[in-house]
């Protein structure tokens, strides 16, 4: 258990947080295109956009990282499993949904848990 996790933080690190950056600069859901990163990637300029983005990126691994594992540790309990969050509009819960990776409460949208696949099968 231990070694997923550090592979779900790998990855969130590595490959999701990027991508919720670049949503957050304007780019549409799923990041830039290759033909707009390659034009970024030409311009080959540091400005303070790129400097504050290293900060937001690392925001944003944390934010989705604590969300996680706390739907981890609530699908694990007793409870219903569901997660109050504070914002339910924050680029980490909207990823988890547009992902297909949790359900939102239908009474109330501030909780979230992660979607029941055992029930497919």
């Amino acid at each position: 258990m231990r070694h997923l996790m550090a592979v779900l933080k790998a990855l969130i690190d590595d490959a999701i947080a990027p991508v919720l950056v670049e949503e957050d600069a304007g780019a549409a859901a799923g990041g830039f295109s290759a033909a707009e990163r390659a034009l970024k990637q030409q311009q080959n300029k540091r400005s303070l956009r790129d400097l504050w983005d290293g900060g937001r990126q690392a925001e944003l691994a944390r934010e989705l990282k604590a969300l996680t594992e706390d739907l981890l540790n609530a699908a694990f309990d007793a409870s219903s499993g569901y997660v109050r969050v504070t914002d339910p509009d924050s680029l980490a819960v909207q990823f988890l949904v547009r992902a297909d990776v949790v359900e939102i409460k239908p009474a109330d949208a501030r909780y979230v848990r992660l979607r029941d696949y055992s029930k497919k099968f």
